[in-house]
């Protein structure tokens, strides 16, 4: 199920993936905006980046080939990945999949 994300007009649709509150305890509060509307809000731990891209799959599942990017602020990717090659390349292949039109049907 591609989730239940607002409408947002346009056709190159960009979101933010930042922060939402102050880290606790390993976890860190997010919020994925489209400019001023909110998309999504979570909760994700220290190094899990996994979660991001279940959000990337999600934004390009519900918003089709308009879903280009998923932009983490500088802290929300350090945050994610800390200092894993692996974790920022997983990133930047999520990324690079939106922008090069990643869609995922629904009726899986």
């Amino acid at each position: 199920m591609c989730g239940r994300f607002p409408e947002v007009q346009g056709d190159d649709l960009v979101f933010t993936w930042d922060a939402d509150g102050p880290e606790e305890d390993g976890k860190q509060p997010f919020v994925v905006r489209h400019g001023e509307t909110v998309i999504s809000r979570g909760v994700v731990l220290r190094g899990v980046v996994k979660r991001y891209i279940d959000i990337a799959g999600l934004l390009a599942c519900r918003y089709g080939r308009r879903a280009r990017d998923l932009a983490p602020t500088d802290a929300m990717l350090a945050f994610l990945v800390g200092n894993s090659a692996e974790d920022a390349a997983a990133v930047d292949a999520a990324r690079d999949r939106l922008r090069a039109g990643w869609t995922i049907s629904e009726s899986k």
